[in-house]
């Protein structure tokens, strides 16, 4: 076919060879197509570069994650099973001695096996937290479940849930996933070392961008008005304040005690 230029087109009909007769010349154009214009070209040439530039800082961004995540699960490590390491080294070393009475080692024993069920407990929660199939938030409740079952079970409080999930396969990521399960469990922990309550319930709703958290017990509850040091209480309103969720807390003798928390998932 003809190329992009200027043309110019003129019939000549003859009869029988003579008596030939021109057409007046006929002047057309035809366009160079767009994906052969400079312009075009050179948007090419852009694209590709801002594509391959975006690839390579949604990369950065990515390694920079993984970094994180394994920086803090080196921390929790170190701090955590780090020093309940060293305490059971101590334990043990204390244990060989041979003037200990029978019942000194009965404790050191029981201390040991705490110990150890802690390096054993947090080692399988950062594996849990880590594990990409755990993503999803039905996976989040049910490891919040599973915990609150055993450990309130183990200490004979009556439990009742009320779960209402609209988007049980959302996804969250793992720092999220991992402040949400730590609030919880200390929530539950701090029921069975404080509240002296016979019964507990929890409700969890979620809809498409939030999660809400309710705990009652109907424990013996303490007095809002003064300040406490205890680290359960501390700790769980720092991981509130990571998560930039609202928090209440409400107490008392006759009701026990009721633990409201809702965030962004």
């Amino acid at each position: 076919g003809l190329g992009s230029g200027n043309y110019e087109l003129q019939l000549k009909v003859c009869v029988s060879g003579t008596n030939c007769v021109e057409s007046e010349i006929l002047y057309f154009t035809i366009q160079t197509p767009f994906w052969k214009s400079w312009w075009f070209i050179i948007l090419l040439i852009l694209g590709a570069f801002g594509l391959t530039t975006l690839f390579f800082r949604i990369r950065i961004s990515n390694l920079k994650k993984v970094e994180n995540v394994r920086r803090q699960i080196s921390a929790d490590l170190h701090d955590d099973v780090g020093a309940s390491i060293s305490s059971v080294r101590i334990l043990s070393e204390i244990l060989t001695e041979g003037d200990i009475e029978v019942e000194g080692k009965r404790k050191i024993i029981n201390s040991i096996k705490e110990q150890s069920s802690h390096i054993s407990e947090t080692l399988e929660e950062n594996i849990w937290n880590i594990n990409p199939k755990n993503n999803q938030l039905s996976s989040l409740i049910s490891r919040m479940q599973q915990h609150a079952n055993e450990t309130l079970e183990n200490a004979g409080i009556n439990l009742k849930w009320d779960v209402s999930i609209q988007n049980e396969n959302l996804n969250i990521n793992a720092d999220r996933r991992k402040e949400l399960y730590l609030f919880f469990k200390e929530a539950i922990n701090n029921i069975v070392k404080h509240s002296r309550c016979e019964h507990t319930t929890i409700e969890i709703d979620s809809d498409k961008r939030n999660i809400s958290v309710t705990i009652k017990d109907d424990g013996i509850g303490y007095d809002t008005t003064k300040s406490y040091s205890s680290n359960g209480l501390i700790t769980m309103k720092n991981r509130a304040e990571t998560l930039n969720a609202t928090l209440s807390m409400t107490s008392s003798d006759s009701n026990g005690t009721q633990i409201h928390f809702r965030c962004s998932i």
